[in-house]
This record gives structure tokens, sequence and C-alpha cells, in this order.
């Protein structure tokens, strides 16, 4: 663990200091974290608390808990959102990552079905491609600027539609 530690920081002060980048270094660590609070969570509800009898509740319960960090940490630290949580950006979670489970198990059926790739190495691609499509959607979908149509009246002609990005930390009434 210490050699990955080291090698990415070396990468780092080597050059990869592109947002992009740095932006999915972020987005990969979340992702360490989020598993470490799921497992956590779990052998903490299996092993200590009385939901050893109900594991399959008890993964649900780590999973979502482990989602609610993910969300928070992807938009304050790796997207670096400042403004208020809003509604539709936790929809959106929801659904990119709804779908992603399905991306994960597609892409397990046709690295093992039809690449004829064994299933270890099948898991590992079928997690770096949803790994792949949640960071894509999180910043281009669930965390994206949104444009905001401001509306103009000049007295004579017509009213005039335009669409502007909505300034970081500006809260629409």
């Amino acid at each position: 663990m210490k050699t990955i530690v080291r090698t990415l920081g070396v990468l780092y002060r080597g050059g990869l200091r592109d947002e992009r980048v740095l932006q999915f270094f972020r987005f990969g660590s979340v992702g360490v974290v989020n598993t470490s609070v799921d497992l956590g969570f779990y052998f903490a509800l299996t092993r200590l608390l009385p939901f050893g009898e109900f594991v399959v509740l008890a993964k649900g319960v780590s999973y979502f808990i482990a989602t609610v960090v993910s969300f928070f940490l992807n938009r304050f630290w790796t997207f670096k959102k400042s403004s208020s949580v809003r509604w539709h950006e936790v929809g959106r979670f929801y659904a990119s990552v709804a779908f992603a489970i399905l991306v994960n198990t597609a892409a397990m059926y046709f690295f093992t079905s039809m690449v004829g790739l064994h299933d270890g190495i099948a898991a590992l691609l079928a997690t770096g491609t949803t790994m792949l499509w949640n960071f894509f959607s999180m910043k281009f979908w669930v965390y994206s600027e949104e444009k905001k149509e401001e509306t103009t009246y000049v007295p004579g002609r017509s009213i005039e539609r335009r669409r502007f990005p909505r300034a970081a930390g500006r809260v629409n009434a």
C-alpha cells in the first residue's frame, strides 16, 4: 500500500496537475473510502450489533451509508461544489448508482460469457468499466454546471432567452 501511495505522490509531483486527472484520482480515493465505510459498517452491524441473522439487510444498510458518504465526498471534494445540495442532484446520483449496477453486471457478463475471461479478471475489468461510468456520469450529469435561462424584455422587441451557466455558490429562488 505504501508503494501505491508513494507512486501516486511521485506522479502528482511529476506533472499530473491537470484538474481532470486530479478529479479522477480523488474519485478513486473516494471509492476506496466508500468501500471501507461499506465493509466497516457491514462488519459492525453483523458482528457487533444484532444484525447477525440479517446479513442481506445489513449489507443493504452498509451500502446505503457508503453511498451517502460517496455523494458528499464527491460533491464537495472531488468535484468541488460549494453550493447547497439540490434534490435533483440526489436523484441523479442515485439514478447513476442504479444504472452502474446494470453496467457492472453487463460488463461482467460480457467479459466472462462473450470474451471468455476468468471470473476474477472479468470482475476487475467490470469494476474498472463501472468506475469509468461512475466518474463520467458524476462529472457531466450529477454534478454538472446547470444552465440558467435568462429572459430579457426590451420594449418594442420580442423576448430574448439566453442560457448562462449558474454562478458557483449561487442559489436560485
